[in-house]
C-alpha cells in the first residue's frame, strides 16, 4: 500500500511538541455504541500522539507489509495535520484509541486509519477496470479513496476492526457536510499483500469484501495485491443490524467521549 505525505510546511521536531496534561484538557473522541475502540484525529501538537504514530509505522509487523516511507520527525508532524477539513479534503488520518472510561489510557493512540485520494489512486482504480475487477460504470460518479491502517504493537486485540468501521462512517459524514453524497457513492478500496492474512481478516471484519487480485500497484510494480472494497450495506449491518443504510446519513449518533467521561 502506498501513502502520501502532505506538503504542508511544518518545521517542528518532536522535542518541541507539548506533553499534554489530559487531566485538565481531556482528549475528545468519537465512539459508536457497541464498539471497543474510539476514533479521533491525531493532535499534531501532542508529543505522545507523534511518538505513538512513529511507533506504529516502525513496528516490525508494519514495516514488513508497507513501503519504506523514510520519514523524519518533521514528516510525521506534517502527516498529523491531515484532518480533511480546510482546503484539502482528500486526506484523513484518524487514530484508533482506547475508549474504556475507567482506564487512565483512554484516548491514547493505539492504531491509525488513513484515507487518501489523488491521481495515483484514480489511475489505480482505472487499472482495476482494465483487469476486469471493476466495471467502468462502477467508477462513474464515485469519490474514489484508498485506506491504509496499522496498529501499535501494544494495542489490545479487537480494536482495529471497530476503528476502521467508525473511521469510514466519520469520513462519509465529513464529506456529506460539504456535499450531499450518498455513502454508496464513496468508493473506498484497500490493497493487501496476499500473504498478509491478518490484515485481510481485519479489513473483512470491518465491512470490506474482496473483489479480486490486481497485477500490481503503481507504475512499474508487478507485485500482485488482493483488492477489497467497502460494502456500505455490510458496514451498516455490522454496526447497527436493525438500522438501514440511511442511518449512516441521518440517525447514526456517536457518543462524544472525554477522558474518563462518556456523554450521549
Amino acid at each position: 500500500m502506498e501513502s502520501e505525505i502532505p506538503a504542508k510546511n511544518v518545521e517542528m521536531p518532536f522535542k518541541d511538541l507539548k506533553m499534554q496534561d489530559y487531566s485538565e484538557n481531556p482528549r475528545e473522541q468519537v465512539k459508536y455504541v457497541g464498539q471497543k475502540s474510539a476514533v479521533r484525529f491525531f493532535d499534531p501538537h501532542d508529543r505522545m500522539d507523534a511518538l505513538g504514530l512513529k511507533e506504529m509505522l516502525e513496528a516490525p509487523n508494519t514495516v514488513k507489509w508497507m513501503e519504506d516511507l523514510r520519514m523524519n520527525e518533521k514528516d510525521y508532524i506534517k502527516w498529523m495535520h491531515e484532518k480533511g477539513p480546510a482546503k484539502n479534503r482528500r486526506h484523513f488520518l484518524f487514530t484508533v484509541s482506547g475508549s474504556e472510561t475507567k482506564s487512565e489510557n483512554v484516548g491514547e493512540a493505539e492504531g491509525f486509519v488513513y484515507f487518501y485520494k489523488g491521481s495515483k489512486e484514480s489511475k489505480q482504480a482505472q487499472r482495476l477496470v482494465e483487469e476486469g475487477i471493476l466495471k467502468p460504470e462502477e467508477l462513474v460518479g464515485k469519490r474514489i479513496m484508498e485506506i491504509s491502517y496499522a496498529r501499535s504493537p501494544d494495542s489490545p486485540p479487537g480494536r482495529m476492526t471497530g476503528g476502521i468501521m467508525q473511521s469510514c462512517v466519520e469520513v462519509s459524514k465529513i464529506i456529506q457536510r460539504k456535499k450531499d453524497v450518498d455513502p454508496k457513492n464513496i468508493l473506498i478500496l484497500a490493497y493487501t499483500d496476499p500473504e498478509n492474512s491478518l490484515s485481510e481478516r481485519v479489513i473483512q471484519e470491518g465491512g470490506f469484501k474482496k473483489i479480486g487480485m490486481v497485477s500490481g500497484y503503481g507504475e512499474g510494480n508487478q507485485t500482485p495485491n488482493n483488492v477489497f472494497r467497502l460494502d456500505w450495506d455490510s458496514l451498516d449491518e455490522k454496526m447497527h443490524s436493525s438500522q438501514s443504510l440511511d442511518a449512516l446519513r441521518l440517525a447514526l449518533k456517536p457518543r462524544q467521549i472525554l477522558q474518563g467521561v462518556a456523554r450521549p
